[in-house]
C-alpha cells in the first residue's frame, strides 16, 4: 500500500524527469498529483494500489523507488 509519502516522491521524481511543457504536466504526473491531492483532501495516510485505477497505478509502478 502506498503511502502518501511514497506517492509524493513518486511524483518527484516524475517531475524531475519529465518537467511541465508551458503548464503542463505529463500524463504520468498528472496521474500521480491527482492521486496525491485526492489523498490529502481526504486525508488518508495510505491506498492499495488495487484500488486506484489503472492509469494511476501504472503511474505509480513507474516512478516509485525500487523496493529493497
Amino acid at each position: 500500500m502506498p503511502s502518501l509519502e511514497d506517492i509524493q516522491r513518486a511524483l518527484q521524481r516524475c517531475l524531475a524527469a519529465e518537467p511541465p511543457q508551458a503548464s503542463r504536466l505529463s500524463a504520468d504526473a498528472s496521474a500521480l498529483a491527482t492521486v496525491y491531492a485526492e489523498m490529502n483532501y481526504f486525508r488518508t495516510a495510505e491506498r492499495r494500489l488495487e484500488g486506484l485505477p489503472e492509469k494511476q497505478r501504472d503511474a505509480f509502478l513507474r516512478w516509485a523507488e525500487p523496493q529493497q
